[in-house]
């Protein structure tokens, strides 16, 4: 009888052993389950974090590089316009100064034989823009020595008849050809003149050096 209960409280203890051991170990593995989680969401967590560090760091690096193509578009376009400017104010002071061939409209005008400074004076107050005799530019400081038939144009000899070519506007025709003009009196006195308003004249650029004898440069 002892024997049998014996047995039986070994049993029971047995029995109430493996249950605690049981509960025990679904204790351990929830616990390394959730410990498992834990560290898996940190994972992911610290994951997220680095790619959105990346993600800000390369979308800076990024606006950095779009503000200095920005920037030298900019820079780009400026120099453009500086160019172009320069180029035009270039282009506007080697015509006026003769140093470049010019077409346009205006008058040819032959003569024979007269005062040819007379003439290119009257053109020049009518606004003339480029004025040549026999295809020589004449330019601000061009020295006309005129005596008699024999006409010099900075010092070079020209033949006659005199082709003189001026480029403007419709006002150099009136000025002219007025009543009592020089020409008008030329024509009177039987000289032979020939005038011809064309609209595509070619005036060829300025040949000689420039020479300033008495002007010089004001250094800063």
């Amino acid at each position: 009888m002892k024997n049998i209960q014996g047995i039986m409280v070994i049993g029971i203890m047995c029995f109430l052993l493996s249950f605690g051991i049981s509960v025990q170990i679904k204790s351990i593995k929830n616990d390394s389950t959730v410990i498992a989680k834990e560290n898996a969401e940190n994972e992911l967590r610290d994951q997220v974090l680095e790619l959105s560090e990346n993600y800000n760091k390369k979308y800076d690096e990024l606006e950095e590089k779009q503000n200095k193509l920005d920037k030298l578009r900019g820079d780009a376009s400026n120099n453009s316009v500086l160019s172009e400017s320069w180029s035009n104010d270039l282009s506007k002071i080697n015509n006026y100064l003769g140093l470049t061939d010019v077409k346009g409209k205006g008058l040819i005008i032959e003569i024979e034989t007269g005062d040819l400074l007379l003439v290119i004076n009257a053109l020049n107050n009518a606004g003339a823009e480029a004025i040549s005799i026999n295809d020589k530019r004449i330019i601000f400081n061009s020295e006309i020595l005129n005596d008699g038939d024999v006409v010099q144009l900075d010092g070079i000899m020209l033949e006659k008849p005199y082709t003189i070519k001026a480029i403007g506007g419709s006002t150099l025709y009136g000025a002219i050809t007025m009543p009592e003009s020089y020409i008008d009196k030329l024509k009177k006195a039987d000289f032979k003149v020939n005038i011809q308003q064309k609209d595509d004249i070619i005036i060829k650029k300025y040949e000689g050096i420039y020479n300033f004898n008495f002007a010089k440069n004001i250094e800063n």
